[in-house]
């Protein structure tokens, strides 16, 4: 399922593109990843992922996966269940925003559902 939800996830970000940037230059690469994910990805599991990474697909998905991995953690641990909606509004909203963002930004739950329908249509 998380191979599908990093399809997903690269198709919502990027159209499968790679040498993009968004945010005003603060998202890079195929899975738009900010500069706080990779410091927060290093500091959490010891990585030593750089800037440059983000425009590697095989990187960025690495680093997508650690942060996915990182706080579905954080929020099993406070007894809330892991779902492809949650990992959708971590990755748009920010880990430890995520949830708080799925419920009071536009921008996050417009996210999540488009995440969910490209989802439910690569399902089929």
């Amino acid at each position: 399922m998380l191979e599908l939800i990093l399809a997903v996830i690269l198709e919502t970000e990027s159209s499968n593109g790679i040498n993009l940037i968004g945010d005003g230059g603060d998202s890079i690469g195929p899975l738009q990843i900010q500069e706080c994910v990779i410091e927060d990805v290093n500091e959490y599991f010891g990585t030593s992922y750089t800037s440059d990474d983000r425009w590697n697909v095989d990187k960025s998905k690495d680093i997508c996966k650690l942060y996915l991995a990182r706080w579905s953690k954080y929020y099993r641990d406070m007894g809330i269940e892991s779902t492809p909606n949650m990992l959708f509004a971590i990755w748009q909203g920010g880990g430890p925003h995520g949830l708080e963002n799925s419920y009071k930004s536009e921008r996050t739950r417009n996210y999540v559902k488009k995440s969910i329908k490209r989802l439910m249509e690569k399902m089929k």
